[in-house]
């Protein structure tokens, strides 16, 4: 907790009041630069305590055309540095995120709404996620050559990249791309989410602590219907890294250069199989912990459920008991599982949702609604927020609309009864988004009629679980169907940021 905050009796409980975050501007060639020419401001606020306003960040699309021009500056006398320059300016970064991330913890709270366990966890698995990279990058970027052929391998950067990253996992995403496209000789103009300004700004602090050369890495602030689009828009662009929604992908690719790399990272919630002789008590908590943990906002989190038919019934009977024990509350409390939805934009959608699924006749096990925070600390008036309950609705898949087009907003949970194994993970395989998957069965049950190795080839996912929920993971396969456009995840990625020029000349003669 930050040195500066002030703790005050209200209502006889003791409350932690943060002062506003001194808002630095963009991050430009080195320096933070505030806007001399404002277009507008995001108004950031704690979505988990309206009382507690975080800041009012500026943005100038003028910045954004300074940002560009000085990334293409530096960009060839960035690309001469070693491989093993670059990675000691990634360990350095490292350093510093594990020197603040209290820092970072006490502002996801703040600005997004998550817990402090899920806040640590995710912080946790960005540093695991650079190890990897920092492993993998010498081997990727070796130049090797064929002599005896007449063939050599030249690497080189794509150039400057745009990078606008979204509010889930802001910290692993933003990390992933800027240190991915750091490692292969890149600079970067990026645009943080409009709910993660805060963030946007300590990160763009990370960087600045290693002694990264000035103009490799900028930050610029504002919406992306705003600073977004007049980025992509830049002609000094040379590609593109975006991970949000597959809607917003679509727009973003017919207003691109056609010629420019796009790498897309789409996410998409995840879906279990519950089959035969699965331990119905592990899998009911493993998909209690999956849908709901950061209020249903991360891309690995449960939105559907198939089960056959002979498990529905203890199954949802042990989901509907434990989603209405879930604790609800303030993030910085260590008895919340779930805190608010990071804006009332988010909350509505999740409320409209549920009420659609209702119009079209599907079962709500436990509708969405509203959650007023006093149903669990008395305290409402303090912790005034975006707080939404857990929703379960059974889906009548056969004869309605079956809702596989699109992940479920926030923490709703679909449900879809099946009569056998082929029929579940044929409805498995028509969902659009499958990023990971998880099965919870006995392999070895009398009544499967599909061994479990034939399964693994049927169904259609980039990561499958066996009996554990989905998890983040950096591991390099390519999410299915409309989670990605062919990008494997984790080290993988530092392929698409590169270009392998082959260059062939006579055999004997010197390069």
């Amino acid at each position: 907790m930050s040195e500066s905050c002030v703790k005050r009796k209200i209502n006889k409980k003791e409350v932690v009041l943060f002062p506003p975050l001194i808002r630095k501007g963009d991050y430009i060639f080195g320096s933070f630069v505030k806007p001399e020419q404002v277009h507008g401001y995001i108004n950031d606020s704690n979505p988990g305590n309206l009382s507690d306003p975080i800041g009012r960040f500026p943005f100038s699309l003028s910045n954004i055309k300074e940002a560009t021009g000085y990334a293409k500056l530096v960009l060839k006398d960035w690309q001469k540095s070693t491989i093993e320059e670059r990675i000691s300016i990634v360990q350095k970064l490292k350093e510093q995120l594990e020197i603040h991330h209290k820092k970072l913890i006490s502002l996801q709270i703040r600005e997004l709404g998550l817990t402090s366990v899920e806040s640590l966890l995710e912080i946790k698995e960005t540093l695991h996620f650079l190890d990897q990279l920092i492993y993998e990058a010498p081997q990727r970027l070796k130049e090797e050559g064929y002599p005896d052929q007449g063939l050599r391998f030249h690497i080189s950067p794509i150039g400057v990249l745009g990078m606008l990253t979204p509010f889930a996992l802001s910290i692993q995403t933003s990390l992933l791309f800027s240190t991915a496209a750091i490692l292969t000789g890149n600079t970067i103009v990026h645009k943080p989410s409009k709910y993660a300004p805060g963030i946007g700004q300590v990160l763009a602090e990370l960087w600045d602590q290693t002694p990264l050369p000035r103009g490799v890495y900028n930050m610029v602030q504002g919406p992306g219907s705003h600073v977004g689009q007049y980025l992509i828009a830049q002609n000094q662009l040379d590609g593109l890294l975006f991970a949000g929604s597959h809607t917003t992908a679509h727009e973003i690719r017919k207003k691109i250069a056609p010629h420019l790399p796009l790498v897309f990272l789409l996410g998409g919630k995840s879906t279990v199989l519950v089959l035969d002789g699965a331990n119905i008590d592990l899998t009911a908590r493993s998909i209690l912990l999956g849908a709901f943990r950061s209020t249903g906002q991360r891309p690995s989190n449960i939105g559907r459920v198939i089960v056959l038919k002979s498990a529905k019934e203890p199954l949802l009977r042990l989901l509907k008991e434990g989603a209405e024990q879930l604790n609800i509350g303030y993030g910085e409390y260590q008895s919340s599982f779930m805190g608010p939805l990071v804006s009332e934009h988010w909350r509505s959608r999740y409320l409209k949702y549920g009420e659609q699924l209702q119009s079209e006749n599907h079962h709500p096990l436990l509708a969405a609604q509203h959650h007023s925070t006093n149903e669990n600390s008395g305290d409402s008036k303090q912790h005034r927020g975006f707080y939404v309950k857990p929703a379960i609705y059974e889906i009548n898949w056969r004869s309605s609309n079956p809702y596989l087009s699109s992940p479920p907003p926030g923490p709703i949970l679909q449900i879809y009864e099946v009569d056998n194994c082929n029929e579940a993970i044929e409805l498995h395989n028509r969902i659009s988004h499958r990023r990971s998957s998880s099965i919870f069965c006995d392999p070895e049950h009398p009544n499967l009629n599909a061994s479990l190795s034939s399964m693994v080839d049927q169904i259609k996912t980039g990561c499958l679980f066996l009996n554990q929920a989905p998890l983040e993971h950096a591991l390099e396969v390519h999410p299915q169907g409309a989670s990605s456009n062919g990008v494997a995840l984790g080290a993988g990625l530092l392929e698409k940021l590169f270009y392998r020029k082959a260059i062939l000349q006579p055999i004997g003669s010197s390069s």
